[in-house]
């Protein structure tokens, strides 16, 4: 088992430990790094500060793959909804069977069909 990690999740330090001490592989999509990557940037830092950061916790910092990109994107069809829910969509393709998905926001990762046994809420 993996712990995938949704974007909202590294703004929590609580979760961030607890991930880090968990002995389990723990996955960052690459689109939760590029959104993470973003916020950071909007406030001075860097990329490569992030990605250290990231190591230095254990984390890894997951590809997306072209069947991960298709696992969940093509179960949303309607272009409204792809507007709001394609990012999590191509963070979800990133699970696999066994792996738990952390996020603060469950109800998007339902909504494309994420199985609610593979979803961790994170308050």
């Amino acid at each position: 088992m993996r712990l995938v990690v949704d974007t909202g999740v590294l703004w929590r330090p609580l979760a961030l430990k607890k991930l880090a001490e968990s002995g389990l592989r723990v996955v960052v999509p690459a689109v939760v790094f590029a959104e993470r990557a973003r916020q950071v940037a909007k406030r001075g830092g860097t990329a490569a500060a992030l990605r250290e950061a990231l190591g230095l916790l254990g984390f890894e910092v997951e590809a997306l793959e072209p069947s991960m990109a298709a696992r969940y994107a093509v179960t949303v069809l309607d272009d409204n909804d792809w507007r709001r829910l394609s990012r999590d969509a191509l963070i979800a393709g990133h699970l696999q069977p066994d792996d738990r998905l952390w996020t603060t926001n469950p109800k998007d990762f339902a909504m494309i069909g994420v199985p609610l046994d593979q979803v961790i809420v994170v308050g």
